[in-house]
């Protein structure tokens, strides 16, 4: 780490050095009570304008009399610069690593320091509501890819003290700013801890999505034990109760730490309904992930090795239909899922003008022509699909449902209904063993706590929920 000279042709020698064949970077060399002196900044993520008023004008009209460096410096800094954020740097990293945040460096003659200008201007997308999170009622604004938007969106909320934004720095050529936030007197101290610690042990070139900070902090499971959210409201809820949040710049998914497996059956509008609709509404998602899951390997295990379980007339429906088409329920099965996850990438994949087109091919490909020509049969495009748009309904674990379904899928079709049987014992193994900060992903059901049941498996009155927690803070 090489310390800032004194001799100013030395520090524009490195700092030029430094970022060689860089088109942005600008500077400009000149004379403040005959002192040599410099700025240094990258035109594409400052405010020009902010230079020429709180940095190059209040030097260009200010009356100094010193002429030695240290003192020119000392003067500028404490009776002629207005800019709203100064900060030293003593080495060449740490003013480079400012310049690049979009900071402006000052440099003088003499002076074995460097003052660097907060004057960022960054081009950064307005507050929107989050297309993956969206509610019927409650808020409308999201988080953005500036980290600094997201803090206000956050300090806008909580109006406390005991609100705390620390940032970091992660990856080695990225340098992605990165903020821990969680309030003081709710979060432990010691989790905090561990998870600036884990923060800073990440060795990783570039931070480009939250998942790859998630990534180097979450176990290997099935289902993650940290969860994202783009809302600013939800994301108050979690830091009240206790929890710590991570801010990427570059990204508006947020990290939540720790994550409970029942919070994916969640969410705001849970609150903002009236309880018995709210009840209501977490049972049917209850409901929607066993059938996502579940759905195609009960389905498949009963057909192939235990018909009997069948009523006649269900029975015989099934038989007629399969009698029609040239595959095994099985290998039906797998085609219909397999059409269904390319139709459902595609749509997803392809340009927007081109998803409708491809939602009608696929509906009519998949949905009529491949019944109506015999390739397919009803039964198993009806359970594929209504296994499909039950995952829907818990978007969060999604990607864990569409790798369940088919998993089970095999597994029923190959061992029947016991292979079923001991792979949601082994699922739910898996859940419970699960836990991050020492906190289980499983609770309150395992360890399994009586007075906490009453939010999970309906929705209490407002009054009730803070009338518990103030019990369990005392």
């Amino acid at each position: 780490m090489k310390s800032i000279s004194c001799k100013l042709s030395d520090n524009i020698k490195e700092i030029e050095t430094l970022f060689e064949n860089t088109a942005d970077l600008t500077s400009r060399k000149f004379k403040t009570a005959g002192t040599n002196a410099a700025i240094y900044y990258f035109s594409t993520i400052v405010s020009k304008q902010d230079i020429a008023l709180t940095v190059l004008n209040p030097i260009m009209n200010s009356p100094i009399i010193a002429t030695e460096g240290v003192s020119t410096m000392k003067f500028l800094e404490e009776r002629a610069l207005a800019a709203a954020e100064s900060i030293k740097v003593y080495d060449i990293e740490s003013l480079s690593e400012k310049v690049m945040l979009g900071f402006c460096a000052l440099l003088v003659d003499g002076a074995p320091y460097g003052l660097c200008f907060g004057v960022q201007a960054y081009e950064k997308r307005s507050v929107q509501e989050p297309d993956n999170e969206t509610m019927q009622r409650g808020a409308k604004d999201g988080f953005a890819e500036n980290f600094q938007t997201n803090m206000s969106l956050i300090r806008r909320r909580l109006h406390s003290p005991e609100l705390k934004f620390e940032q970091l720095s992660v990856g080695d050529i990225s340098a992605t700013p990165i903020v821990l936030c969680y309030l003081k007197d709710r979060a432990k101290p010691d989790d905090v801890r561990i998870i600036r610690d884990k923060l800073k042990a990440i060795k990783l070139d570039n931070i480009a999505e939250s998942a790859y900070i998630a990534g180097s902090l979450k176990q290997s499971k099935i289902f993650d034990a940290i969860g994202t959210t783009e809302r600013p409201d939800t994301l108050c809820s979690k830091l009240c109760e206790g929890k710590i949040a991570i801010i990427i710049d570059g990204t508006p998914d947020v990290i939540v730490y720790p994550y409970l497996f029942i919070e994916n059956f969640r969410c705001i509008d849970d609150y903002a309904a009236r309880p018995y609709y709210s009840s209501f509404i977490i049972w049917i998602r209850y409901l929607a992930f066993i059938v996502a899951a579940f759905l195609p390997g009960v389905y498949a295990a009963v057909v192939i090795h235990r018909p009997e379980l069948l009523p006649d007339i269900l029975l015989t429906k099934f038989a007629q239909e399969q009698s029609k088409t040239p595959f095994t329920v099985i290998w039906e099965l797998l085609l219909v899922n397999f059409l269904y996850e390319v139709m459902r990438e595609a749509g997803l994949r392809a340009p927007k003008a081109l998803s409708q087109a491809v939602s009608i091919v696929g509906t009519l490909v998949i949905g009529d022509t491949a019944v109506s020509a015999g390739m397919i049969g009803a039964p198993s495009l009806m359970v594929i699909a209504s296994s499909a748009v039950s995952a829907y309904a818990i978007p969060k674990l999604y990607d864990q449902l569409s790798i369940l379904r088919l998993g089970l899928l095999i597994i029923g079709g190959s061992f029947g209904t016991w292979g079923v049987i001991i792979s949601a014992f082994l699922l739910i193994c898996n859940i419970v063993s699960q836990s991050s900060l020492g906190v289980p992903s499983a609770a309150p059901i395992a360890p399994f706590d009586f007075k906490a049941m009453g939010d999970i498996l309906s929705r209490r009155p407002i009054r009730k929920i803070a009338s518990f927690r103030r019990k369990n803070e005392d």
